[in-house]
């Protein structure tokens, strides 16, 4: 980093335009640098051309008219080559000069803020550029005069964050954003690059930085935020309303079907809980349980009296009865929110043998949710009293759902629920003593 005074005005579009050719004419600074540069030079090599000479006429190798002519070439070489090196230094100074001049300018007219911080022998500011003003409230001045202002800047909740410089390539040039307190107290967002700068024995003494303002990105980032927060929320809503509703329909069916109230809510419970064990996701889990709690949705086309017949059903009763599921497919297959659970409404009939309806679907080809859901429907059924039967003993259904395995059920899933039971049954027990 290049240390500047203030910029001298320049005329816009100064550095577009095609330099002229003009004579040299080195400025007192350039002039004074070369000057110097040219002493020095031509002392050495006066001290050298003529110790030499007069080393040689004292040992009587030359004599002394030659030991005079060759100090008057001395002399003269000195002379010429000294002009052509003090021309020579004087352009190469005015060069780095224009150079220096034009970083100053493009340091001291960005936007962003450009620094060198020393921390080696001694802490202050060696440069910083006048963006200061604008970006933290404090002028370069301030920050020549009181280096804490690096950290005193910084946001006190940020302080954490401040970047620790590593000799790791490329990690200390990787952006960091903080919060800066400027000076009038109000805080912006700043994104700062900070590069370490090393001396030969190793030790870090310097860091040269950039630093912007990104508040307005910040801003509308979190602004971004607060928007989709808000959809989610919404989302949430949404999905909460769509639940309660499916609820309402869930229990609607049990009224109208008082043999089996209150069905729905236990079937969906323990299959929910079958369906973790056997590994489904949390968002087929979702769509898992609105599929049980509507499972029986189709019997709403059902007539009451067909519905609500005491004794056994007819052929044509039980074929107007094995129509629900197509019904449940009608019913829910438009509401493209419950799609994804019509597995169960539309197959948990279908047989691991082919013999269930309403397509005769046989083994895999039946959706794993309605396999799933066929057992725990038959278990909740069978062990509950119905009025035309006593519930079953839970020893019963046990027996009566494994020798079904490979008929009526998928043997896999027979496995699970069994070991559920065992399961739940072992916990129950625990938890009493």
């Amino acid at each position: 980093m290049l240390l500047y005074d203030s910029p001298a005005p320049q005329r816009e579009g100064a550095f577009c335009e095609r330099p002229k050719r003009a004579a040299f004419r080195p400025s007192g600074a350039e002039r004074r640098v070369a000057g110097r540069v040219a002493l020095i030079y031509a002392l050495a090599v006066a001290v050298w051309i003529s110790g030499s000479d007069l080393a040689l006429f004292f040992v009587g190798i030359a004599a002394g008219n030659t030991i005079v002519v060759e100090l008057a070439k001395g002399l003269i070489f000195i002379v010429i080559s000294t002009a052509v090196l003090y021309l020579i230094v004087a352009r190469v100074v005015a060069s780095l000069s224009v150079s220096e001049q034009r970083l100053r300018l493009l340091a001291e007219h960005v936007p962003d803020m450009i620094y060198r911080l020393r921390v080696y022998p001694d802490y202050a500011f060696e440069y910083v550029s006048p963006a200061a003003s604008a970006l933290a409230g404090y002028s370069p001045t301030e920050f020549y005069a009181n280096a804490d202002l690096a950290f005193r800047l910084v946001h006190p909740d940020d302080h954490k964050r401040l970047p620790t410089l590593s000799r790791t390539p490329g990690t200390d040039v990787l952006p960091v954003e903080l919060r800066w307190v400027r000076k009038d107290g109000t805080v912006i967002w700043t994104e700062q690059r900070n590069v370490p700068i090393y001396d030969a024995q190793d030790r870090l003494v310097a860091i040269e930085g950039v630093a912007r303002d990104i508040t307005e990105r910040k801003n509308a980032e979190e602004q971004i935020l607060g928007q989709r927060r808000a959809l989610e929320q919404a989302h949430l809503a949404l999905v909460e309303s769509y639940d309660i509703t499916l609820s309402g329909w869930s229990q609607a069916l049990d009224l109208r079907d008082h043999e089996t109230e209150g069905h729905s809510a236990r079937v969906t419970d323990l299959s929910v809980r079958l369906a973790r064990q056997m590994g489904l996701s949390d968002e087929a889990l979702e769509h898992f349980r609105r599929g049980a709690l509507l499972h029986d949705i189709g019997k709403i086309g059902i007539p009451d009296a067909i519905l609500h017949k005491p004794g056994p059903l007819s052929e044509a009763e039980w074929a107007v009865m094995r129509r629900h599921p197509d019904y449940a497919r009608d019913l829910l297959a438009p509401i493209s929110f419950l799609r994804p659970a019509l597995d169960i409404p539309y197959c948990h009939h279908e047989r691991w043998d082919g013999t269930g309806y309403p397509r005769g679907l046989k083994g895999d080809t039946i959706p794993l949710a309605a396999r799933i859901f066929a057992v725990v429907d038959v278990w909740d059924a069978l062990t509950n009293t119905r009025p035309y039967r006593a519930a079953w003993s839970s020893e019963r259904v046990r027996a009566h759902i494994r020798t079904q395995a490979g008929a009526l059920f998928d043997p896999a899933v027979v496995r699970a629920f069994l070991a559920l039971i065992d399961d739940e049954r072992q916990a129950a027990q625990r938890k009493v003593a």
